[in-house]
């Protein structure tokens, strides 16, 4: 994921620089000295062979998001339903125990340390979507107006595309975000109220 956050900003930043990236391509090649030419006036073909490299770019990032969601989002159900499922043992196991005492603290600190795992995989899968997302601002923020029409469509293609965002799910059932860590602990309590409410009935 951090591989992929990367790869994102790295995209961000050469949208950003896309005119002037084709400017400095079109002076080295003409032997031409930047300070005279303006932007607006590079040829569409320099343009071109920029953007054609952040499609390319992008068009790899999201293959490799995607075969990544493929691999791994039956590992990451998996790892939702026993969290969920340990969430709810401790719970259950903390109701047995004195409070505050040496075992409750150390039951605490088990679902914390768990908790916290999963939620390192919901933070960073969160920073990946939301860096594809600025892309668009990105695109929003290059300085098109009095360029080529050629490139105005190419970047609007581009902003088109980069409406879809990457998704991770949790097995194809709902997607891994930090309001995720929030559907745990809403599953986990109520595994832990439902088996509270069997334990007290078996008990009287």
């Amino acid at each position: 994921m951090l591989q992929l956050q990367i790869h994102f900003k790295y995209l961000r930043v050469s949208i950003n620089e896309v005119m002037d990236d084709a400017k400095e391509d079109f002076c080295c090649e003409k032997n031409i000295d930047p300070a005279l030419v303006d932007q607006h006036s590079v040829p569409w073909l320099y343009q071109h062979g920029q953007m054609k490299k952040i499609i390319s770019h992008y068009q790899y990032v999201i293959k490799i998001a995607n075969e990544a969601e493929t691999i791994f989002n039956k590992s990451v159900l998996a790892s939702f339903v026993n969290l969920s499922f340990l969430i709810c043992a401790e719970l259950l196991r903390l109701t047995s125990v004195p409070t505050f005492s040496l075992q409750f603290w150390k039951m605490c600190v088990y679902v914390l340390a768990a908790c916290t795992y999963f939620f390192g995989d919901c933070f960073f899968t969160q920073r990946v979507i939301t860096e594809n997302e600025y892309l668009v601002d990105s695109c929003y923020d290059v300085d098109f107006v009095g360029s080529n029409l050629p490139f105005q469509k190419c970047l609007l293609l581009f902003m088109a595309r980069t409406q879809k965002s990457v998704v991770f799910t949790i097995g194809k059932f709902a997607p891994v975000t930090m309001v995720t860590m929030i559907t745990i602990l809403k599953a986990s309590f109520s595994y832990f109220t439902l088996l509270q409410k069997r334990q007290n009935r078996a008990s009287t």
